[in-house]
């Protein structure tokens, strides 16, 4: 079994209890001749839940922040399904704002923006932030290599 490295300092990952209990999420992988193998078994509640689906389907998406990793810029195409207050951000694993690319009142279309962070932008990992009227809708998490 390989272990991952880096959960002792996610904080979302290394939950082992409680209502954010985070192990049931950890799988088991074994080296294969096509590279590291893991399976992980997913249940779905035949009723499903109105709040995920309104979350991400009646609100807007991140299609795609790319490329991904990148050093220079980066495109973010995304889609704004309800017309309102849209915000992207680019957010720090710590949370921090690091840039705000979109803030403005934005009709239901699909729409793109590039984002070229200051140079002395340390490397690392980053999160792109879709907010419509303040509520975070969707985020993908990019590299800065």
């Amino acid at each position: 079994m390989y272990v991952d490295t880096s959960i002792e300092g996610d904080a979302a990952a290394s939950i082992d209890s409680g209502i954010y209990d985070a192990s049931h999420r950890i799988i088991s992988l074994s080296e294969e001749k096509e590279g590291l193998v893991g399976v992980w078994d997913i249940v779905i509640d035949a009723q499903g839940t109105s709040d995920v689906d309104d979350m991400h389907l009646s609100k807007g998406i991140l299609y795609h922040v790319s490329p991904n990793p990148f050093q220079d810029k980066v495109v973010v195409s995304y889609g704004v399904f309800k017309s309102g207050t849209v915000s992207i951000e680019i957010v720090d694993t710590q949370g921090r704002i690091v840039d705000r690319l979109v803030e403005k009142n934005m009709k239901a279309e699909k729409y793109e923006t590039t984002w070229e962070p200051n140079a002395s932008l340390p490397k690392g990992y980053y999160y792109c932030v879709l907010k419509l009227n303040d509520i975070q809708v969707h985020s993908l998490k990019i590299l800065r290599k």
